[in-house]
């Protein structure tokens, strides 16, 4: 019996295996989905029954390579990604989204990026990457997208969320893309040096040097130091790392195409530096050497470039009919490259050029259009570096706090480690209590300092602005001042075409420099409010005098109205209260395109007190919903086409608020957007005592309005 069952034990397992192996051999026969899987662990090739393509971005790129970059290319992406199946690996998935980002980017497409770009990032977090080096390069890769579409804020977010996982888990490699990424930000800013200083302290840190990629990079990162050295005017600096690049990329295994394009690009970088170095016969010879090498390539940006060296050339050897035909066709390509830097270069060359040749008009208008490209980018710089510096205070407070944390969160380990210790250490015990209970007074002494310090950095740093304010609007008083002198000396058309530049240019930076002023005195706490008789219908009436011309002009009707029965004379700060009006009128008049600016005053008495209300209303533009709560912050305005269109610093409605705070006031706003906003500003008021008849005899009597 026993070996009976024994041998029918012995049948039943050899069936199992059998079965096994009937099942595993059926597996491998299987034609399914096998190779597709297969194709992913080997590294993504493989194709699918839509596309008839392999996994391979690559293939997708050379396949799609005749349609360039344009709308057409974002709509066949498209089409290839709602193809793709359950079987299609995820890296395949994202370098498709990526690729269609870069393109967005270069066809600038700003909002469209930037939503695809907030998609990519939310849906592949670090954990789901098969390593922190695909991490890194996809999160460098959305970045760069992001800074060529001026998206910075969201890039610099990016950045900092980056380096915020590093607190928790560490990875030389995505430290290395955090500095990467942020050279990108500054050279979009225009902060050249601070771009450069962080190429040269990545390129030099051991910790990167023995990284793989970032041997890989070295040659472009030489490339780029040389041009940041070429923007700041470092022509033979450029000209060092020029020489390393060349030498540099000739020995990679690359493909020639890329050789190619990086061997036109270091020749159009030489130009430039021997521009800087006044080597004018070399820069002809670097414009004739990007000619040649962009015969290939075929890109409209260098062949920009090509004639602008060789136009300089030509323009340095009196042959400025020749020179003016090459940057002329060079402002042409630049005009549809979108790259500021090179038109900025050729509408300074070109204008000069015109005025060797006796086209003192035709000069003085691309002076006019460097101008205006000049100041828009100059606005725009501010502004984004406004924001960027309240981004990068928010990330320090928040590097602060993290770091606090973590050092909270050591401490705390380490005490508890010792009061276990002092459980099993009777002896000791006392000791160790005595210690802990020094040790966690130093550390709330330390605190303490790490606060006085900080707030004793910010009064540093606004009185910094306020002396800087004050010493550059003494020199600038000074230019003014010469200017209105010259102004009336005998001037030829060309010249009052550039006085009236400097004018403006001045006037507009005096503007700025008096909100920066203001605003730093109320933040070191040094606005001093000076009450006195005022007579405020005259205040406000000689305002509105003043900026009616303005609104006539525009053919807008500018209106004011006092009320019968509220007295005019209050204790008031007169200069501040005239700077809030002003602005509030100004900027109804500056926003409103056709109808009126109504200005009213009224109020209500009780007991020698009075509540005054000034109420300034217009039908411009009004105000978006989303933006009512923003617009008393400083550095904001109410949308990119207004800011470019009507200027400003975006300080004027922040200060109206905080000196109407100082003055226990307050100032509201009710808009619609198309339809006009109306601005309310209440202020507590004591009615001031008669005047006296002498004093009444010197009164200034109020301007009139115009009819």
């Amino acid at each position: 019996m026993d070996s009976a069952l024994t041998f029918w034990e012995l049948t039943k397992f050899m069936i199992t295996r059998m079965m096994v192996v009937t099942v595993i051999l059926s597996a491998f026969a299987r034609p399914a989905n096998h190779s597709a899987h297969a194709a992913e662990l080997r590294g993504g090739f493989g194709g699918t029954a839509d596309m008839h393509v392999p996994y391979d971005i690559n293939a997708v790129k050379s396949k799609l390579h005749h349609l360039q970059r344009s709308p057409e290319l974002v709509v066949e992406l498209d089409k290839i990604i709602e193809s793709l199946d359950e079987t299609a690996p995820k890296m395949f998935r994202v370098e498709l989204d990526l690729f269609k980002l870069d393109i967005l980017a270069k066809i600038e497409e700003a909002e469209i990026a930037a939503s695809l770009a907030a998609q990519i990032y939310a849906d592949h977090p670090r954990d789901s990457f098969p390593s922190d080096l695909q991490y890194g390069d996809t999160m460098y890769q959305i970045v760069e997208s992001l800074a060529k579409t001026d998206n910075l804020g969201f890039a610099y977010q990016i950045i900092q969320e980056l380096r915020a996982s590093l607190y928790n888990k560490p990875n030389t490699y995505l430290s290395f893309i955090v500095d990467k990424s942020l050279i990108e930000v500054h050279i979009e800013t225009s902060d050249f040096r601070r771009a450069l200083n962080l190429a040269l302290s990545v390129l030099d840190n051991p910790d990167y040097v023995a990284l793989d990629a970032v041997k890989k990079w070295r040659p472009a990162a030489i490339n780029e130091i040389a041009y940041l050295y070429n923007q700041l005017g470092e022509g033979e600096n450029a000209l060092l790392y020029l020489k390393e690049a060349a030498d540099t990329f000739e020995t990679q295994n690359l493909p020639i195409a890329k050789i190619r394009k990086a061997r036109a690009l270091n020749y159009a970088n030489r130009g430039r530096a021997y521009l800087l170095t006044q080597n004018y016969a070399q820069a002809r010879r670097m414009g004739e050497a990007v000619q040649n090498a962009n015969k290939d390539l075929q890109q409209g940006y260098l062949t920009a470039v090509s004639h602008r060296l060789i136009g300089c050339a030509d323009y340095h050897d009196g042959k400025y009919e020749q020179a003016a035909a090459h940057l002329k066709a060079g402002i042409a390509l630049a005009e549809t490259e979108n790259s500021l830097s090179l038109k900025r270069s050729l509408y300074l060359d070109y204008a000069q050029t015109l005025e060797k040749l006796g086209q003192g008009k035709s000069a003085a208008k691309w002076y006019k259009t460097l101008y205006n490209l000049e100041t828009m980018r100059q606005e725009t710089i501010a502004n984004t570096r406004a924001k960027l510096n309240d981004l990068e205070f928010s990330a320090y407070k928040n590097h602060q706090e993290r770091m606090h944390l973590h050092h909270e969160l050591e401490r705390n380990q380490t005490l508890n480690k010792l009061m276990l210790l002092a459980t099993f250490s009777l002896m000791s015990g006392s000791c160790l209590l005595m210690w802990l209970f020094w040790n966690l007074r130093k550390h709330q002494k330390e605190l303490m300092r790490s606060e006085m310090k900080a707030k004793i950095a910010n009064r540093a740093k606004s009185d910094f602005l306020a002396n800087m304010s004050h010493e550059i609007r003494t020199p600038m008083n000074g230019v003014l001042g010469m200017a209105q002198v010259l102004e009336k000396t005998p001037l030829s058309a060309q010249q009052k075409i550039y006085l009236d530049i400097v004018k403006q240019s001045g006037n507009t930076l005096l503007d700025l420099i008096n909100d920066i002023l203001d605003f730093s005195k109320i933040e070191a706490d040094k606005l001093t409010l000076n009450y006195q008789p005022c007579d405020l219908d005259r205040v406000v009436r000689d305002i509105v005098a003043l900026l009616k011309p303005n609104a006539d002009e525009r053919g807008i009707d500018l209106t004011y109205s006092f009320a019968s029965d509220l007295p005019k004379n209050f204790m008031l700060d007169e200069k501040r209260i005239r700077q809030i009006v002003m602005n509030l009128i100004g900027n109804a008049v500056k926003f409103t395109a056709q109808g009126s600016v109504n200005v009213t005053i009224d109020g209500q008495l009780q007991e020698g007190d009075a509540q005054i209300q000034i109420c300034v209303s217009d039908t411009g533009v009004g105000i978006e919903p989303d933006h009512l709560g923003l617009i008393f912050e400083k550095f904001t305005q109410t949308g990119s086409n207004i800011n470019r269109s009507s200027g400003g610093t975006g300080l004027g409605l922040a200060i109206s608020s905080k000196l109407t705070k100082a003055m226990k006031g307050n100032l509201s706003v009710d808009s619609e957007l198309g339809q006009g906003s109306r601005f309310i500003l209440s202020l507590p008021a004591e009615l001031a005592p008669p005047l006296k008849i002498q004093d009444r005899a010197t009164e200034v009597q109020p301007a009139s309005l115009a009819a």
